[in-house]
């Protein structure tokens, strides 16, 4: 009885475990075909006229999001993020396109990074450091 007890307990443990486990996954360092990079050099891409996507919840969105960024949440990527959209949105596939969210913690930019390289575009740019490092190197959120 015993033993049954304790495997029950075991299992329930598992699962209970499995959406912390989930949320603790780290965002690659780089995305096959993105150009990786830091704060300075996505200000650099933003002043330079790069699009920028964020793939941010509303909520973490409307807390501060980098200048000139357009939203798509999490919801909307897998519903509104689509090869027509963006190329409605943007001149050409060699057009700079900078992907961010909340930093290493986050897998939306990745993910939104690697969709958008499958489709074709040449000027991904993946800040995987996000709002974090944005913030970090004295660059200002707009609210």
């Amino acid at each position: 009885m015993r033993k049954i007890l304790l495997t029950a307990f075991a299992v329930i443990m598992m699962f209970a475990a499995a959406p912390v486990m989930a949320a603790s996954e780290v965002a690659p360092a780089s995305v096959a075909g993105a150009t990786t990079v830091d704060a300075k050099q996505a200000m650099a891409a933003l002043k330079a006229g790069a699009f920028v996507l964020d793939p941010r919840s509303k909520e973490n969105f409307d807390g501060g999001h980098l200048p000139k960024a357009l939203h798509m949440d999490s919801k909307c990527v897998s519903t509104c993020l689509s090869e027509q959209t963006i190329g409605k949105l943007l001149p050409s596939k060699e057009a700079k396109i900078l992907v961010y969210c909340n930093g290493e913690a986050c897998l939306r930019s990745s993910e939104v990074a690697a969709k958008l390289v499958g489709w074709g575009y040449k000027g991904v740019l993946y800040f995987r450091d996000g709002v974090p490092g944005w913030e970090k190197a004295g660059f200002p959120l707009v609210k």
